[in-house]
């Protein structure tokens, strides 16, 4: 794969078929090496290149091409419910630093804080700009009583840990220090399959290689307890949030 959005694809295989020629004389020449009174020889060389003609057909039939191409197929991913208010945290661990990595268990991690747990599809893949909000916002949480805001996405935590210093960099210039956020990665999709935020395998989604994804979703966690949680892409915003904290802290 090159590039991103859009993103192509490059198949080495497509030579094939221009290869074919050069294949058919290699087939010739081990069919003179067998004695042509082996009928049987014979026959698993001609089903051998049978075989590779359909192949050729196949990938010539599939377009395979330098070129980003549609992909008609849709999986269908399946996992439990999401989490709910009144959930405890997975026990699971994500991902932090590279080299060495440190995996962090979230149980214990967040053990007796107010957390917000933000699940983010990709590493700098947050074009609605939600991420700067909770930059600008760290005084604004910390009244609330919120210790920590962790930022995670299906990535290795090198990817994470590159997009971590440009959002870092990025607020810095705008003069805000981050105190508040930490970012973690989900390489294997672990954390967010306890979580039941698996994203719907769209043909968009495949097409660009992304795999095995979470849904962009927000908890408000208070001592291991899901107090809220929210999916809707336009709520995920931290003055949003910070709306419904105060709301709960009221009840």
């Amino acid at each position: 794969n090159w590039g991103f959005n859009p993103l192509r694809r490059h198949q080495n295989c497509v030579t094939l078929q221009y290869q074919l020629p050069s294949l058919l004389v290699s087939f010739q020449t081990m069919a003179r090496l067998v004695s042509v009174r082996s009928a049987t020889y014979s026959c698993i060389f001609f089903l051998q290149l049978l075989l590779l003609c359909l192949v050729v057909c196949f990938h010539s039939s599939h377009g395979f091409s330098n070129t980003a191409f549609p992909l008609n197929a849709r999986l269908e991913v399946l996992s439990r419910r999401g989490l709910a208010p009144g959930d405890k945290i997975p026990d699971v661990s994500l991902n932090w630093g590279f080299n060495p990595l440190s995996e962090v268990n979230m149980v214990e991690y967040i053990q007796g804080q107010s957390v917000l747990i933000l699940g983010v599809t990709a590493a700098f893949t947050d074009s609605a700009g939600i991420i700067p909000t909770y930059f600008s916002h760290q005084a604004g949480l910390k009244q609330l009583g919120i210790d920590n805001v962790i930022i995670y996405s299906v990535n290795d935590s090198a990817v994470v840990g590159i997009w971590n210093k440009k959002l870092v960099e990025e607020a810095a210039a705008a003069g805000i220090t981050n105190s508040l956020l930490t970012f973690f990665g989900d390489p294997s999709g672990a954390f967010t399959k306890a979580c039941g935020m698996e994203l719907d395998q769209t043909p968009e989604l495949t097409h660009m290689g992304l795999f095995g994804r979470c849904k962009p979703f927000a908890l408000y966690i208070d001592k291991g307890v899901v107090r809220n949680v929210e999916v809707d892409g336009t709520k995920l915003s931290a003055p949003f949030l910070m709306q419904r904290i105060r709301a709960l802290q009221h009840q």
